[in-house]
């Protein structure tokens, strides 16, 4: 805990991540931008559209979501694949497939291509996804290279899943055994399934990770294999009787329920599972029997239903996550304790520093011991130690130190006089509830404990009742913490005057307050340099050297500078003007010359303001920016922006004759040229 002191008034603070984390948060989260309830994702149903309106007389076989919002169809009516577009609802029937198809059953998408399972030769043909066109296929004796593995039973394929590595997972539940097939169409190794599976009552799918997820549903459980291994099996608690099943981006399980009877349809749900089979929910947008559970590319849930015949399209959208069965969402943060050093503290304040929004709400409550040592589950614990045990589940935890001693709970409190609360060390406990989708958040929590109170400047009359002084302490922590908060403000001011210490528009701020003339684009790192320097160039100001270090922090080179005198000193007539002309004849003028130029128009202007700024008021400045080529009595200066170089033999016989001149020159106002508008040009 941080521990920070104002006059007579040390307090203990929680104000960053680092510190709420060493204390124990339950279905909250510690951000940057303090203490939240977790966020979640949920499931809204934004329409539902009839599978009779997709395809005139369509029978659902199988299903697959393939990029964007396209799903692949199989339609076992007419022996062919529709592709449909669920955002448009535009739908085509694929020639390839439906020409070559006998009776289409699971369908799975993988790398451009769609791979159909062709029930009547328990076959799998992949097609391309472009022009249908059939690629491979891998029939009950035989792969796409021809060859079929030593030993290897036919096969007898009932249900499709794509890996991310674009191979196909072939379920053969009567062999009961899962059979990988690589993108060429080669049988890549066979998982053996150790349990007995019925034939069309077994699902599979794949995750991001290359899980594959088995669905028993008369034995209501998934299995869970990686490689040739079964890392794992978990119940199916909930379904009535589990259809199918999908897996999301982040790994949750969804299991749909088969029609039948003893329930009705709105008595069925999607249940949520987590990848280690703990129940995460049900989707409640959703309810009625499901055949087949898809995601596309941004977790849009598809469900299809037989025996509904409709697709409905679930979007995903943010929400608070919630316990089952809460109606609102909550969780509890305790603290470790602050450690005032001294027995029987008497704690004076609580400050709490949040945003509560309407429709939530903030509890706070302390507990104060001079002992760290509790009663908790039948024997005596470290409290401290208790928090941080990973051992315990959250709980059994949270149970256990609500059982505690705590004080009545403070809603939404700001500022807190805490009266009778005593002791060594201070524990906290906040309970956060929220909305359906807001969350109250906690940037700081600090305790206060004062060794004096503002009574000690009143005459000792009001001190000798217990009564009296309580009520008027109380009364005095009043004034005692506006002041303290002014008294605090007041003497961090400083900070605000320190380059290295603000940042975005306090850093501006400052720029201005300083009359330093800066460009709106430059980075914070080169305005702070420029800030840090200000009182030597300040002395510098109006000096060659003050303009050459101010365009030298901006621009990252040195300027060169000339002024009249240095023309004067050339003996040469001739040469004189050709300086002139270059450089300007005005006594009182001078001319900044850039090595290279900026690299727009705001540059140009940026440089323009800074010698503007910092030149003597009765002179006259230019500004020339060298370009990288040769122009006779142009700038042309030999190791600056030009260089000989030795002849080039590609050259061949190439000749610049006599009078002759390499020119590349600007063209203010000329559309298409190098005109830089705000620099040499101006729209009228």
């Amino acid at each position: 805990m941080a521990t920070y002191a104002t006059e007579q008034r040390p307090f203990l603070t929680i104000n960053h991540r680092k510190r709420w984390e060493e204390g124990f948060l339950h279905e909250l989260a510690a951000g940057e931008e303090g203490l939240a309830l977790l966020s979640a994702y949920r499931y809204r149903l934004q329409r539902t559209v009839p599978l009779d309106g997709i395809a005139a007389g369509f029978e659902l076989a199988g299903a697959a979501a393939g990029p964007c919002s396209l799903l692949y169809l199989t339609d076992s009516n007419a022996n062919s694949v529709v592709s449909y577009d669920a955002e448009s609802g535009r739908a085509e029937r694929l020639e390839g497939p439906s020409s070559l198809l006998q009776r289409p059953g699971s369908i799975a998408y993988t790398h451009r291509g769609i791979s159909v399972l062709d029930r009547a030769e328990s076959s799998v043909i992949r097609f391309a996804e472009v022009n249908g066109q059939r690629i491979w296929s891998v029939g009950p004796g035989i792969d796409a290279a021809g060859r079929y593995p030593a030993g290897l039973d036919p096969l007898n394929i009932t249900d499709l899943a794509a890996g991310p590595d674009g191979s196909l997972y072939a379920l053969d539940a009567g062999q009961r055994r899962i059979v990988r097939i690589d993108s060429g169409g080669r049988i890549a190794g066979v998982i053996p399934v150790t349990e007995p599976l019925a034939e069309g009552r077994a699902a599979i799918a794949v995750s991001r990770e290359g899980f594959v997820y088995v669905l028993d549903a008369p034995g209501r459980k998934i299995a869970v294999y990686s490689g040739l291994v079964k890392t794992q099996e978990f119940p199916v608690e909930g379904p009535v009787s589990p259809s199918c099943i999908g897996i999301d981006q982040e790994g949750l399980v969804y299991i749909g329920e088969s029609e039948g009877e003893g329930a009705s349809e709105d008595e069925r749900f999607i249940h949520v599972f987590r990848p280690d089979g703990g129940k995460a929910g049900v989707v409640s947008a959703f309810r009625g029997s499901s055949g087949n559970i898809l995601f596309g590319h941004d977790d849009t849930m598809y469900v299809l239903s037989r025996a509904a015949r409709t697709l409905s399209v679930l979007v995903r959208e943010q929400a608070l996550r919630k316990r089952d069965g809460a109606p609102l969402a909550s969780g509890v943060y305790y603290a470790k304790a602050l450690d005032s050093a001294s027995f029987a503290t008497p704690w004076q304040e609580l400050s709490v520093d949040a945003d509560v929004p309407e429709s939530t709400q903030l509890e706070v409550s302390c507990l104060a011991s001079d002992r760290k040592t509790f009663y908790l589950k039948g024997a005596e614990r470290d409290l401290d130690a208790y928090l941080s045990d990973a051992a315990v589940p959250p709980g059994v935890k949270t149970d256990a130190l609500d059982g505690l001693p705590w004080s009545e709970p403070m809603l939404n409190p700001k500022d807190a006089y805490l009266q009778g609360i005593s002791g060594k060390y201070l524990w906290l406990r906040i309970r956060l509830i929220g909305s359906d989708r807001v969350t109250p958040t906690v940037r700081a929590v600090s305790a206060v404990f004062p060794k004096d109170s503002y009574l000690r400047y009143m005459p000792g009359v009001y001190q000798e009742d217990d009564a009296s002084r309580s009520f008027l302490e109380r009364y005095l922590s009043l004034f005692e913490h506006f002041f303290a908060e002014s008294e605090l403000s007041i003497g961090q001011i400083a900070r605000w005057f320190d380059p290295d210490a603000v940042t975005g528009e306090y850093l501006r701020w400052l720029a201005g307050w300083l009359a330093v003339a800066y460009d709106e684009n430059w980075t914070e790192e080169k305005l702070r340099l420029l800030l840090r320097r200000i009182p030597e160039l300040y002395r510098k100001r109006g000096t060659r050297a003050g303009i050459e270090s101010m365009i030298e922090l901006f621009t990252g080179d040195k300027p060169y500078i000339v002024e009249r005198f240095q023309l004067e000193a050339a003996e040469d007539a001739e040469v004189k003007q050709l300086l002139y002309k270059l450089f300007g004849s005005d006594p009182y003028g001078f001319c900044v010359v850039l090595k290279s130029p900026p690299e727009d128009a705001s540059g140009y202007a940026a440089v323009k303001r800074i010698i503007e700024a910092e030149k003597p008021a009765h002179t006259a400045a230019g500004l020339v920016a060298l370009q990288p080529w040769i122009v006779l009595d142009h700038h042309s200066y030999l190791e600056i922006n030009s260089a000989f170089t030795k002849p080039n033999p590609r050259l061949g016989e190439a000749v610049i004759e006599r009078d002759s001149a390499l020119d590349d020159r600007d063209f203010p106002g000329y559309v298409r040229g190098k005109s830089r508008v705000g620099a040499d040009t101006v729209l009228a």
